[in-house]
Order: structure tokens, then C-alpha cells, then sequence
């Protein structure tokens, strides 16, 4: 490494340092939230194998090492720039090993001093939330897209918004029945807190509908009704304006732009704002509903579409064949996408004038070199006389329009067919 690298990344370091919160601060800030509260409550009353001193050590210098821990962690942000993609990647997967590696010597802090497995197992249980929280309040401070990030998705929610065409809005509507079957499910498990429980149980109440209701509030319910003989659900149009407030975000920042100017992160970004944001979720709820119950609520229907919609992005940027156990909006997201473009290029192919270069009528009307000129874009072979490199340029221009019908028909009738299996929206 040149001195001039070395001093470039002293400078990096530095600035982090500076932009970062002191680890005391951090500290403190850790000290103030819900978990570590939750921890001292639990030794409090018995059910932790810790007594509440004990827990207050976890965040004692003299006992863990939060100051080196702290420099450690800004070390590893530094040392994780990249100047290109590539490096950028490198960098990212370099600091996430990283982190791993100091929170879990964190953990092993004073770890000899517990006498039975049980306790020494919710030392470093508390450590590993502690160390997490720790990391988290840095990270947010150093971030000074998350603020920018936060200001245009204020923007978003507060210009109105649609879907971009029918299939679009159907698509989003089938996705809030499958909400609310995920929400009625989760109501059931016995892990579900019995705030979390009440409130998603007023939530199915009020907001599920019936086809004739569905129908009356002019939803776009059409895909529902194709699949009714497998009971799905109908949510009503409160439901789905909040869902449409979801995506409307998503759609406007989940994309490759997005990922450059924020990450690839971006997504976990996005989730963690969008939960503190107003979008009509305490609405949907009962007149008794308080702010953390719509937040629990938030959470739990954030959480299930961002990964839905994490899922959806990946299959698109891969362009894979969807796999019938995969979400269904996965499918309908991809078969949407190919859909899309073949309705975008017959329509294009329609509305071609006489001086569209690529219209087989028009091959007639070019000058040889023009003919050539195009074989060359296509990759195709340029000798010949007129006729001959006209006929070539058409039967190519025959094959590709085959081809697009065949694949967009394929993953159409592939989406259809895993629907018929399905037995939730």
C-alpha cells in the first residue's frame, strides 16, 4: 500500500470517527431501548438465569469491552470502501464477516465468571442483542442517505399514486388477501403476543369483505374471483389503499437506481422507515387502537411484503423460471414482466410508420447498405445481393417474434397453473 493509500484511508477513518456517535453515547442510547429494558425487567422478576446487576454489567466498560469494540467496528467500516462495484461488494461482505467476528469475541466477555451453562448461554444471548443494538446506532448515525432516503419517501406517500395499469392493481389486490390469510395464521400460533393477537384479530374482522362487497367498493378483484373455488380472501378497499401506500414506495425506489444510490440494503432501509410512517394502518383498526398497536401492526404486514417484494425484484432482475413453491406474487411478477413487454412490442410493432427500420414490409425500401447495416446489429451474415440479405433479415425478424410468443406463453401458463394449486391469495 502507496503512503498516499495509507493516508487516504486515515482520512476515511477519521471522518468516521468523527461522524460516528461516541461509544459512550452509543452506550447510553443502548441503555434507553426497549430491549435492554425487557432484559433488566425479566431479571427483575425471576425468569431471567441473571440478576439485574448482572445485566447492568453488560453495558459497564470495565466489563465488556465497549471502547475497543467500538473502534474495531469503525475500523471495519473504513476498511470496507470500495471505489467500484466490484470492490464495493468485496467491501460489504468483508465488514459483514467482520461484525460477526467482534460481536461474538464480544460475547465472550467475563464469560468464565457464570458457574452453569444456562447462565453463561443468556450472557452472551444478552451480549449478541446488546452488541446488534450497539452496531445499529452507529450504523444509523453514519448513514447520511438514511435521512435523504426518509425525505423522498415522505414524497412518495404524499403524491397520489395508482397502479400502472389493471393487471398492476389485481396483482396488489390478490396480494392483500394473501395478508390477510398470513395475518389470520399468525393469530393462531402460540408464539404471537397477545397485543400483536388482539390487533391483527380486529384487523381481519374489519377488514375483510365479501365478493358483492369487494364488487360494491370497485376493487380490482378480478384475479380473486377467477380463483374463487378455493375460498381466497377479499380485503376491503381501506386495506388495499394502505397495501397501494407499500407499494408505491417499493416501486418507486426498489429498483437498480435505487440499489446504487442506497445500497443493497436498501430494502431493509426502506422497512425500517416506512414503519414509523403514517400510511392509514391505525385507521384500519379499532377507535381504542394506539399508536404502538398500529407500529405492531405495521411491522408484522411490512415485514411479510418487503420480503415478498424483495423476492419479486430478485426474479426479475435474474429472469429465472419461477419454481411452483415460491410465493405467487413472485410468479405473477415475473409473468406481468414478460407479459409487459410482449403487449409493449406488439403494440410498437403496430404503430411502426413506413420508416421503421425493423418492419419486414420496409425491407423493400432500404438501400442495400442500409440492409447490411442491420444484419450487422443482429449478428447475421452480410454478403450477398438485395434479396438474399432481405430474406435472411426476415426469416430472422420471424424467428425472434416466435420466440418472445413462446416464452411470455410459457411463464404465463406456468403462473396459471401453480394458481390452480394454491389455496391462499
Amino acid at each position: 500500500m502507496s503512503d498516499d493509500e495509507s493516508d487516504e484511508d486515515d482520512d476515511v477513518f477519521l471522518d468516521l470517527y468523527e461522524r460516528f456517535p461516541t461509544w459512550d453515547d452509543a452506550l447510553a442510547a443502548v441503555r434507553k431501548h426497549e430491549t435492554f429494558k425487557h432484559f433488566r425487567i425479566f431479571a427483575e422478576m425471576g425468569l431471567s438465569t441473571l440478576k439485574p446487576e448482572e445485566i447492568d454489567k453488560a453495558l459497564d466498560e470495565d466489563v465488556v469491552p465497549w471502547r475497543k469494540f467500538h473502534e474495531d467496528i469503525v475500523q471495519s467500516v473504513a476498511a470496507a470502501k470500495g471505489t467500484t462495484k466490484a470492490g464495493a461488494t468485496r467491501g460489504s461482505v468483508m465488514h459483514m464477516n467482520t461484525k460477526v467476528a467482534l460481536k461474538k469475541k464480544l460475547c465472550a466477555s467475563k464469560i468464565e465468571e457464570f458457574d452453569t451453562v444456562d447462565r453463561k448461554n443468556t450472557w452472551r444471548s444478552l451480549i449478541q442483542s446488546l452488541s446488534c443494538l450497539y452496531i445499529e446506532e452507529l450504523e444509523n448515525n453514519v448513514d447520511k442517505e438514511r435521512d435523504e432516503l426518509s425525505s423522498r419517501i415522505d414524497n412518495i406517500l404524499a403524491t397520489p399514486w395508482s397502479p400502472m395499469d389493471e393487471f398492476h392493481g389485481e396483482c396488489i389486490y390478490y396480494i392483500t388477501g394473501a395478508m390477510i390469510k398470513a395475518a389470520s395464521d399468525k393469530i393462531l400460533q402460540r408464539r404471537t403476543t397477545d397485543s400483536l393477537r388482539e390487533s391483527l384479530s380486529t384487523l381481519v374482522l374489519l377488514q375483510t369483505t365479501t365478493k358483492d362487497g369487494a364488487i360494491k367498493e370497485n376493487v380490482p378483484s378480478r384475479r380473486v374471483e377467477n380463483r374463487e373455488a378455493v375460498s381466497l380472501n377479499y380485503s376491503t378497499s381501506a386495506f388495499y389503499n394502505v397495501i397501494c401506500k407499500y407499494e408505491s414506495v417499493y416501486h418507486t425506489l426498489l429498483n437498480e437506481d435505487g440499489i446504487r444510490r442506497y445500497g443493497e440494503g436498501v430494502l431493509k432501509q426502506i422497512n425500517s422507515l416506512l414503519i414509523w410512517k403514517d400510511v392509514g394502518m391505525k385507521d384500519l383498526l379499532d377507535v381504542w387502537a394506539s399508536d404502538s398497536d398500529a407500529r405492531e401492526v405495521s411491522i408484522f404486514f411490512l415485514n411479510y411484503y418487503t420480503n415478498l417484494r424483495g423476492k419479486d425484484f430478485a426474479r426479475k432482475q435474474n429472469a429465472q423460471r419461477i419454481d411452483s413453491t415460491e410465493t405467487h406474487r413472485a410468479e405473477v411478477g415475473l409473468s406481468h414482466k414478460f407479459a409487459k413487454e410482449k403487449h409493449e412490442k406488439e403494440r410498437l410493432r403496430d404503430s411502426q410508420n413506413d420508416d421503421d427500420d425493423d418492419d419486414d414490409g420496409n425491407f423493400e425500401k432500404m438501400t442495400l447498405l442500409q440492409l447490411k447495416e442491420i444484419c450487422v446489429k443482429y449478428n447475421l451474415i452480410k454478403g450477398g445481393n438485395k434479396a438474399d440479405v432481405i430474406k435472411r433479415l426476415q426469416s430472422h425478424m420471424k424467428k425472434v417474434r416466435l420466440a418472445e410468443q413462446a416464452q411470455a406463453n410459457d411463464i404465463m401458463e406456468n403462473a396459471n397453473g401453480d394458481d390452480e394449486e394454491e389455496g391462499v391469495a
